[in-house]
């Protein structure tokens, strides 16, 4: 797994890298996958932010398969509340677009998300960067019509 801190913001540096990597381990560790895939790269992107006012964390669940590259992509956003929501929230400047609407639930897995249950930033992004990964081998992903799954 690899982070990506390029974006310069704060939260992408407040959570422990290496207890996501070793629950993320963890996780696959336990899924058999066929060998006709063994050589497929599955990348999961982690995206933090998103509209003003969503609550949610949203898994794309078919992703996008490059077949020349033996890759496949499963897409994650999380959402980030801002001051106004709870103390430890963001500030709003320009980090949000006030206007970016998710047009369906169709091929999106929405995870309700309640802000005040967390104590911290790095409480929120690491719990739910957890409850994502897990999220995504429970429901399953298909490769080649084979699926890989807990």
């Amino acid at each position: 797994m690899n982070f990506d801190y390029s974006s310069g913001y704060p939260e992408m540096s407040c959570f422990d890298d290496n207890a996501i990597e070793t629950y993320f381990q963890d996780l696959t560790g336990q899924i058999k996958v066929d060998d006709s895939i063994t050589n497929w790269t599955l990348s999961i992107e982690i995206s933090l932010g998103g509209a003003i006012g969503e609550k949610e964390i949203c898994i794309g669940k078919r992703g996008i398969t490059y077949l020349k590259d033996k890759e496949k992509i499963i897409g994650i956003n999380i959402s980030l509340p801002i001051k106004d929501e709870i103390s430890w929230g963001i500030d709003k400047k320009h980090r949000f677009n006030e206007y970016a609407k998710r047009k369906s639930d169709k091929g999106v897995t929405i995870i309700p998300v309640d802000y005040a249950q967390f104590k911290d930033m790095t409480d929120y992004v690491e719990s739910s960067i957890k409850l994502s990964l897990k999220q995504v081998f429970t429901d399953g992903i298909t490769l080649k019509g084979h699926t890989i799954k807990l």
